[in-house]
């Protein structure tokens, strides 16, 4: 699964009048803030809006209109130990403390892969795991519970590979898929490997026992799982007319393993997976996949601290 950042940048824009009426329509507040005579500013040409550096200290212009924020990239947080979140406009404690999810910032964390949860009073960022396949409308609401492969596990060789879950009191399709479909027709399509489990069949798998999906059609070829990339185990409850319960689809990996703290990385688009780790959030800065965080106990597993905001995020950073 890709992180995505973006990076939200200001614009700044300038307007210089001219000539003598350059001031004729402005004047200085305290704190620096200038207001703009509407008169003048219909001269210059900003009808119906506000200005450049036209509100209040407190205030942004956002919409054409000067909006009262906690803080912005030009509005600083007023108490001490805590932070901008420049894209809710919000401040949040520097040491990520939380009492639910809605107090951890986003920053420019723009993913829907990425998540901040609140566990022990401290804000934890974390790739929200996938719910299901969309377009997929099961009976039960409730998913088949999956015991292995345990979300992130990797696997030394194919043979290695166990697959097993709580059964249903039906029977069961089980397949790995190469990508997460973005609709239910693709799902065969996405698949490379595919078995069904009969009804009193046993809830645990092999790669050997099933076979392999080429192009969205079954074979009876035995399959050979791609190596050191990302797959899925997902399974589908089914009786004669209906789809019953699904899975939610699992990632793992054959062979290798995901990338780490400190792992060098080139940050650049042909690069973009480099940094793919499907638990732990990584961005690639300077030359290395860092940890990306929103409290100091993010980074306890790396031995580092979590550090100021790098653009779009906060990183872990030597203590």
């Amino acid at each position: 699964m890709r992180l995505q950042l973006i990076a939200v940048m200001g614009v700044l824009v300038a307007a210089q009048l001219t000539g003598c009426a350059a001031d004729a329509g402005s004047m200085e507040l305290p704190g620096g803030a200038v207001s703009y005579d509407a008169g003048a500013a219909d001269a210059a040409g900003f009808a119906d809006g506000c200005l450049p550096n036209g509100c209040a200290p407190d205030e942004e212009c956002i919409a054409d209109e000067c909006v009262a924020v906690d803080c912005s990239e030009n509005v600083t947080c007023s108490e001490a130990g805590t932070m901008c979140d420049t894209l809710a406009k919000a401040c949040y404690p520097t040491n990520g403390a939380c009492k639910s999810a809605n107090d951890c910032p986003v920053f420019g964390l723009a993913s829907s892969d990425v998540t901040n949860r609140c566990s022990q009073g401290f804000c934890q960022a974390a790739i929200a795991e996938p719910q299901t396949i969309p377009g997929l409308t099961p009976v039960l609401a409730e998913p088949i519970a999956v015991l292995r492969p345990k979300p992130g596990e990797v696997f030394a060789t194919q043979a290695d590979v166990v697959l097993s879950w709580v059964p249903e009191s039906t029977g069961h399709i089980l397949v790995v898929l190469e990508r997460l479909p973005t609709k239910a027709g693709d799902l065969l399509r996405a698949a490379v490997w595919g078995m069904s489990v009969a009804k009193s069949g046993k809830a645990e798998a092999s790669i050997a026992s099933g076979k392999a999906i080429v192009a969205g059609s079954w074979t009876k070829n035995v399959a050979n799982l791609p190596t050191n990339k990302t797959l899925y185990f997902f399974i589908q409850a089914v009786d004669q007319v209906s789809l019953l319960a699904t899975s939610k689809p699992i990632v793992f990996r054959v062979g290798g393993g995901w990338p780490k703290h400190g792992d060098a990385c080139q940050p650049d688009a042909n690069d973009g997976d480099l940094c793919d780790h499907p638990v732990r959030p990584l961005m690639c800065w300077l030359g290395s996949c860092r940890r990306i965080c929103v409290s100091h106990g993010d980074c306890a597993g790396v031995g580092h601290l979590c550090g100021p905001l790098r653009q779009v995020a906060r990183i872990c950073v030597d203590k």
